[in-house]
């Protein structure tokens, strides 16, 4: 099954595929997690209880120096050392991956590898943890186990 969901944001284009890998045959989503997007939607759907884990990779720039003038990158697990003080999510580094269920619960700190229990319905949506989105550039690919 295939599914792609796009939202523009600031001249940028969101995607989020959510497929099936070829090398583990429906168990595993990816997801396309662009850094300068508010909340991709996965499109994968989880239950109040169930377990979510995401393991991720790539890279994340920030700053408004400009597009490949940028020196300040970050994984997914986030820079520990940064002093940006505008946070989606406090408890979590500067620019990780962090998720949240349906939009409304709390957000999660996922980074490069996590797993939580869903506490509530809805699809699990990603962000970079950054409460300027706007001046970011590249992306983390997410794995999302099937609920």
């Amino acid at each position: 099954m295939r599914k792609i969901v796009s939202a523009g944001f600031i001249g940028a284009t969101a995607y989020a595929m959510a497929l099936a890998t070829s090398a583990q045959a429906a168990t595993t989503y990816k997801v396309v997690v662009v850094a300068a997007t508010q909340h991709t939607d996965t499109g994968v759907a989880y239950s109040a209880g169930q377990t979510v884990t995401v393991t991720a990779t790539g890279t994340a720039a920030w700053g408004s120096e400009g597009v490949g003038k940028r020196s300040l990158f970050s994984g997914p697990a986030g820079n520990t050392h940064s002093t940006i003080p505008t946070y989606i999510d406090p408890n979590c580094p500067f620019m990780s991956l962090i998720g949240q269920i349906g939009g409304n619960g709390p957000y999660h700190c996922l980074g490069a590898k996590a797993s939580f229990v869903a506490d509530g319905d809805g699809d699990l949506l990603l962000v970079a943890n950054d409460g300027n989105l706007t001046d970011n550039a590249g992306a983390y690919e997410a794995l999302i186990a099937p609920p």
